[in-house]
């Protein structure tokens, strides 16, 4: 399954919340995969999708219940677009995510970045 598939064509499914010109097309959210039934898919990815949903959490457990495998992949923290992209409600770093909150949240973070990024040098 490709879960907010875009324009890409990755998977036997592509879903997405706006209807897409995609083969095996299926109209939907990903943070409700009612219309799938447990462990249907052996894999499921979703790139660059959970920035913009309002429960990244309810979405990732979705995939996980509905595919053995999930790829998730999101925006690099470090990338200004992450954070200044218009649609984006989320930042992810790791396991953790902020919602984002304009230039508060870069007077926030930016300490935390900088002490994290010497502790990889």
């Amino acid at each position: 399954m490709n879960a907010g598939c875009g324009h890409s064509v990755l998977g036997d499914i592509n879903l997405d919340i706006i209807p897409r010109n995609a083969p095996n097309f299926v109209l939907g959210d990903v943070q409700d995969l009612s219309q799938f039934k447990d462990k249907m898919f052996s894999s499921a990815i979703c790139s660059h999708v959970l920035e913009h949903v309002d429960d990244p959490d309810k979405a990732t457990r979705e995939l996980h219940r509905v595919a053995d495998n999930v790829f998730i992949i999101v925006p690099e923290l470090y990338e200004m677009g992450a954070w200044f992209w218009h649609e984006h409600k989320w930042v992810f770093y790791g396991d953790k995510k902020m919602p984002i909150n304009g230039a508060l949240n870069i007077a926030v973070l930016t300490p935390f970045l900088l002490k994290d990024k010497r502790k990889m040098k």
